[in-house]
């Protein structure tokens, strides 16, 4: 008998009470045999049985003492006692309740979950078992009792969470009760309460009349059996024999549940203090048990801090006792540590800052590029490195060329080892040792945290705020993090060993593949003053012996291939090849030299110089002239992001000229697509003009500042061609420079026998389409008579409505027309009336693929309404600037695109918004902001607005005329 059960004896002697007695020693047999079988219904959990509920007596004595103890009622007692006993017999699962439930709708669910989830702990026991239509079958029908066992642990763990609600198998055994049925009601809503929120426990009564004149308390009952509940946390929770019995084949759930009570070292309950801790020693399994372990904790603290905060509403008024000091709850785990002090280090995602790659099918297009993202890695810490070695000088923040920044890396190169395993080898695949050294900066706890937070890395201020004291040059080129991860399409598990520049922190730690174990292991390190800044990075590559597919476009893939003898060669693994290609092509144009080992033979990597210009340490930008192509469309430029190659296909619109441009100035985030493969949209869109003004300073540089006889034909071409935007770049050459360019220039011959000079002479020059070839258009120019394609002639126009002023008449046939020398600007003008240019874009807005999208546009000026005309360089607002004159939808106007120079010097604005292809809107709002745009924009400055004023109406009426009969309505909106 224990204290309890004397106690009861006790006060119901006292105060008249003893059916409470009797019916607690009928109830005692009853709940004692049914918890003993519920260890058998559940094998692999700890013991739930008679044991753990003289545990949870055991702790509530030890928390406030006999003495306190004594001045709890009788029913108080009893309804403890009972509550101890009863609470868990819902998990009692009798062999009729085990038939119901392989049979339910729930449990049949339940089963087909774990089979679409592999990953479940429950899986490799749900699959002994198929679903069929008449229920629940043996896959196999060969019979073992782990396959009894299996059913066990599926059905356990499908009702374990209900138990607390499942009494009734229990307490419909009662037979006849000696008590009110209300007090029998309130000791199920006492055992269920074990598993509520605790906020849900105001649904038990405070007070609660006995059956002579003692009061019990049902909430302060639940409060002791909760308490005492979560305090049964000690190693002696398990049938040892059992335990080692099933050891190798219960859940791993179940298992570490069990090694969470193994690890408890120190246990201290009384009525001053609670304190445990736990040491645990569980291998690669460590830090999930001590994570199970702090959420117990957890829950422990959580309850004792709700319980205290309501401790005086709930108690007897009577009852002295307070619960005793929550002292230390501490975890450790040996060999291994935290890297947070609470939580177990995992992968997670920074949702955040990842949308981009939650956008994307794949972010990589071959598997080998991870190995890129690890070498950037090193590239970028041994660039911090150097960074803090220098910072104190200039050296760094001078103009350096390429030669003189792989001078500052000797002595830093990364180290590659790649190496077989052959005890690792099978039949069909080869098992690759690759270690990468590096001698940065180092990765610290703090860093490893944001390795750890996919798309985190933005979050690191520290490395941030160095990051902006560097010159562009020197940069990192990205963050950690996402490109860390992509090491997984290679392996499944990591180990990184490293030691940190700014805080000597050294970590030893196993990464595991997220979407396979998500586990970190962090080892315990000792500081050593002899161990080197920097770090190693080692996984395991397994590849095929024999590939199915082979590039042939790599270095190495070539030789491999080239040497491949089917015959009498036993491997052709192209996997392993494709990596050191990878490292190969990283290696090319770094300015950080990659050392390569293959089973210990060093590998002669490729290496280029990828330009030897000087550049200024806040250049963003490194450009050096490719080739010269002449004419043609686009451009075949080589881009690089900090030294590495881009598989761009983008132009940056400049003719004539390649260039090799390395972007340095910009975060990889910024810039680039997250494949690192090509280059943002949104980088064309923002920084095309600063790349554009960087070339033209390059080419001012390099070439424009020499003799004009010392430049090559195609730089003098490309400026003449872009002299006005050499101009709004601020970059000026004399008058005497520009006539001798242009001497030059036209002198270059565009066709046979004919120059630019041979055809500006002529007072007419007509121009017509005449044949297609392999893609391009060729055109006639006579009278010279020489046919060119539209590139050139596009040049050719670019430097004669430069130099000359033309009237342009239209051919009939509509692929022709004429350029007729003027002797001013006034008079240049093109001989389409506005009514036909209207009409004609109106027109496309219905057939055309480049149907106009905005209503207010631009005409060509045809010599009427002279005062109409606007200047050159025009005054737009920010909101007008969407106004404009689209050689599209021009298009009824042959080589619209090659005379835009002309267009967009000649211009007058259409009055009309064009609302849809046969209504115009015209007011008296539209009127005034009209006059008003052509009077802030007029050629003449002598022109006053009533000159403006009148031929705007002059204009409008003659077009409202015209439109008349053609079905083209003018409304006021």
């Amino acid at each position: 008998m224990n204290f309890f059960e004397k106690l009861l004896e006790e006060k119901c002697k006292e105060e008249g009470t003893q059916y409470y007695q009797i019916q607690w020693g009928y109830d005692k047999k009853l709940y004692s045999s049914i918890l003993s079988a519920v260890n058998e219904s559940y094998p692999s959990y700890t013991d739930h049985g008679k044991s753990h509920s003289d545990s949870i007596l055991n702790n509530i004595l030890k928390m406030f003492g006999e003495e306190i103890l004594n001045d709890l009622s009788s029913l108080d007692v009893w309804l403890l006692l009972e509550a101890t006993y009863l609470h868990d017999c819902g998990m009692f699962i009798s062999l009729e309740r085990a038939q119901k439930i392989i049979e339910e709708d729930g449990f049949i669910n339940f089963i087909k979950n774990i089979h679409y989830n592999p990953k479940d702990s429950l899986y490799k026991y749900a699959v002994q078992f198929s679903l069929e239509e008449g229920g629940i079958k043996y896959k196999n029908l060969n019979y073992t009792p782990k396959k009894e066992l299996a059913m066990k642990y599926l059905i356990s763990s499908y009702k374990r969470n209900n138990h607390a609600f499942e009494l009734q198998e229990t307490t419909k055994k009662r037979g006849d009760k000696l008590l009110p049925i209300r007090l029998y009601k309130i000791l199920d809503l006492i055992c269920e309460s074990h598993c509520w929120y605790f906020e849900e426990l105001d649904k038990l009564p405070q007070k609660e009349s006995g059956i002579i004149n003692e009061i019990g308390h049902p909430r302060f009952i639940s409060y002791l059996l909760r308490i005492g509940d979560l305090l049964d946390i000690d190693n002696n929770r398990m049938d040892y024999i059992q335990t080692r019995d099933l050891e190798k084949d219960i859940p791993i759930d179940s298992k570490l549940h069990l090694d969470k009570h193994l690890s408890i070292i120190h246990f201290r309950i009384d009525s001053e203090r609670i304190e445990i801790s736990s040491l645990v020693d569980c291998g690669l399994t460590s830090y999930e048990v001590a994570e199970i372990t702090n959420l117990w904790f957890e829950y422990l603290q959580k309850e004792y801090s709700n319980q205290l905060h309501s401790w005086k509403d709930v108690v007897p008024s009577n009852f002295l006792g307070t619960l005793p000091t929550l002292g230390t709850l501490k975890t450790e785990i040996k060999d291994y540590e935290y890297i947070d002090p609470k939580y177990k280090p995992k992968f997670s995602i920074n949702l955040e800052d990842i949308s981009e790659l939650l956008m994307g099918d794949s972010i990589y297009k071959n598997k080998e590029t991870a190995i890129r993202e690890l070498i950037q890695n090193s590239i970028d810490a041994t660039y911090l490195k150097l960074f803090e070695e220098k910072k104190d000088t200039n050296d760094l923040n001078k103009p350096l060329s390429q030669n003189e920044k792989k001078d500052y890396f000797k002595g830093k190169e990364i180290k590659i080892l790649i190496d077989k395993k052959f005890d690792k080898c099978t039949d069909k695949f080869n098992c690759w040792e690759i270690t990468i050294k590096d001698s940065g900066v180092g990765i610290s706890k703090n860093t490893l945290k944001y390795i750890l937070n996919t798309g985190s890395s933005s979050k690191n201020y520290q490395k941030k705020n160095i990051i902006e004291q560097m010159p562009y040059w020197l940069r990192p080129s990205g963050n950690f993090g996402i490109g860390f991860q992509s090491i997984f399409m290679l392996t499944e598990e990591v180990h990184i060993k490293s030691k940190d520049l700014y805080t000597n922190d050294e970590i030893d730690v196993i990464l595991f593949k997220p979407s396979k174990k998500n586990q970190v292991y962090f080892k315990k390190t000792s500081f050593n003053y002899n161990k080197k800044i920097g770090t190693e990075i080692k996984f395991n590559y397994y590849t095929t012996k024999i590939s199915q597919s082979f590039r042939y476009e790599e270095t190495f893939s070539k030789k491999v291939v080239e040497e491949f003898d089917a015959l009498i060669d036993n491997e052709f693994d192209t996997e392993i090849i494709n990596i050191i290609d990878m490292i190969n092509k990283v290696n090319l144009y770094s300015l950080i030299d990659i050392d390569v080992t293959k089973d210990g033979i060093p590998l002669e990597l490729d290496k280029k110089l990828l330009t030897n210009i000087k550049c200024k340490s806040n250049e963003k930008f490194e450009i050096e002239l490719l080739n010269c192509r002449g004419f043609g469309s686009g451009g075949m430029n080589a881009l690089y992001f900090k030294n590495q190659f881009i598989e761009d296909k983008k132009s940056i619109g400049l003719k004539f000229l390649n260039f090799k441009i390395n972007i340095i100035g910009f975060k990889a985030k910024d810039i680039m697509e997250i494949n690192r493969n090509s280059l943002k949209s949104s980088f064309y869109n923002k920084e095309i003009l600063e790349l554009r003004s960087s070339i033209f300073k390059y080419i001012f540089e390099n070439y424009l500042k020499k003799s004009v006889e010392d430049v090559e034909n195609e730089i003098l071409m490309f400026y003449l061609y872009y002299k006005n935007l050499f101009e709004e770049y601020k970059i000026l050459l004399s008058k005497e420079k520009i006539q001798s360019i242009k001497e030059r220039v036209f002198d270059i011959e565009i066709s046979k026998n004919c120059s630019i000079n041979d055809i500006m002479i002529n007072e007419e020059i007509e121009i017509e389409n005449v044949k297609q070839e392999y893609g391009a258009s060729f055109v006639k120019i006579l009278p010279n008579n020489k046919d060119i394609n539209t590139y050139q002639l596009d040049f050719i126009l670019s430097i004669i409505l430069e130099e000359n002023k033309y009237f342009i008449q239209t051919k009939e046939k509509n692929d022709a027309i004429k350029l007729i020398k003027v002797d001013n600007y006034e008079n240049e003008k093109i001989d389409i009336e506005y009514e036909t240019q209207i009409k004609n874009i109106l027109k496309l807005q219905k057939i055309s693929m480049f149907s106009l999208k905005l209503g207010r546009i631009f005409l060509c000026y045809n010599g009427n309404f002279l005062k109409l005309k606007l200047k050159k360089h025009l005054e737009k607002t920010e909101i007008e600037q969407w106004i404009y004159y689209d050689s599209y939808t021009g298009g009824y106007l042959s080589f619209a695109h090659e005379l835009r120079s002309f267009i967009n010097r000649n211009l007058i604005l259409c009055p009309f918004f064009m609302r849809t292809k046969n209504i115009l809107i015209y007011n008296e709002l539209i009127r005034e902001k009209y006059i008003n745009f052509c009077f802030k924009n007029r050629l003449d400055e002598n022109t006053t607005k009533e000159e403006i004023t009148f031929e705007v109406d002059e204009l409008v009426e003659s077009l409202k005329e015209k439109f008349k009969n053609d079905g083209i309505e003018i409304k006021s909106k």
